[in-house]
């Protein structure tokens, strides 16, 4: 269903092509008040490698929650800009981009966000009780009241882009041109673990380390994608992913530098992706249940071309 809501719209390789080539030009237009502050320091004679490392806008002398919302202004640009261009070239509903049903499923959204946010809770409670004196309580009230505006206000934009772009238009139109549904599933996933290459904690814990969690994410969310014909759950569970990880914990390497609640000391990217695969076999196994999810088979089954 999700893929046929898109073949009655126009879908010429060059609508795609126009699409992703605005998208790398509002991406490089947003990244531009980084590069200005930087060039600033650079020639004030600051030290800005501290902060090539870690995105840490501190080390530059930059409020953290004012370095958040420039890191968002490339993403929430690229959303917004999608949400107006997609209906028009396309000539079919915003809708059928997020959904295969007439309307966005809201309470598949919200659901997805308190399960999730429960669920990695959770699990966080259960590595701070087996190793408490690894987190750090850092409350600065005057900080976090704006943090937690600013996450909860744009960071939902930053996570829809993301899904928009790799769940929704890619997807589908992968799926315009692919026999097999796990070939637009393969193929996103991987596109969204390599976008992701360039994040701190890639340098700091390597590669073949971070990789398996980016591209792990993006087969959890392509699998939700495939078994309930919409993104609704894959934009709820990314976007309070990332307001946790923005808001409540963060740890030395993460792309996510700001004044969280908590600190982890010392971060072990194995310990990180174990827990990370039980909280997404819980999640599916939930999902599954409550939604009657039972033909497994339809993640191998070919594409409808109607």
């Amino acid at each position: 269903m999700f893929f046929s809501v898109s073949r009655p719209g126009r879908n010429d390789l060059w609508r795609y092509i126009i699409v992703i080539l605005i998208i790398i030009v509002l991406q490089f237009i947003g990244s531009l008040p980084v590069v200005f502050i930087l060039t600033l320091k650079m020639l004030d004679g600051s030290d800005v490698m501290e902060f090539q490392e870690n995105f840490d806008f501190s080390a530059i002398g930059i409020d953290q929650n004012i370095g958040l919302l420039l890191m968002l202004i490339p993403f929430i640009l690229c959303f917004l800009a999608m949400l107006l261009i997609l209906p028009k070239l396309h000539y079919r509903p915003l809708v059928s981009f997020f959904t295969g049903y007439k309307k966005i499923r809201w309470n598949k959204i919200w659901f997805s966000v308190g399960l999730w946010l429960v669920l990695v809770a959770f699990s966080e409670i259960v590595l701070y009780l087996i190793n408490p004196d690894n987190y750090i309580y850092q409350l600065d009230i005057k900080k976090f009241i704006p943090l937690v505006f600013i996450a909860v206000l744009f960071v939902p934009m930053q996570a829809g882009f993301e899904e928009l772009l790799f769940r929704g238009y890619l997807f589908q139109g992968i799926g315009l041109i692919g026999v097999f549904r796990w070939v637009p599933l393969i193929i996103t996933s991987v596109a969204f673990g390599l976008m992701h290459s360039l994040n701190p904690e890639v340098e700091k814990y390597g590669f073949w380390l971070s990789m398996p969690n980016y591209v792990g994410f993006g087969l959890l969310l392509g699998i939700l994608v495939i078994m309930d014909d919409g993104i609704e759950m894959p934009l709820g569970i990314h976007a309070i992913n990332n307001i946790y990880s923005f808001v409540l914990v963060t740890f030395s390497g993460s792309v996510g530098q700001t004044p969280t609640l908590f600190r982890i000391q010392e971060f072990d990217p194995i310990t990180g992706l174990i827990s990370w695969l039980v909280v997404s076999v819980i999640f599916v196994i939930i999902v599954a249940k409550k939604y009657n999810w039972n033909n497994w088979s339809k993640l191998f089954g070919r594409i409808p071309k109607e």
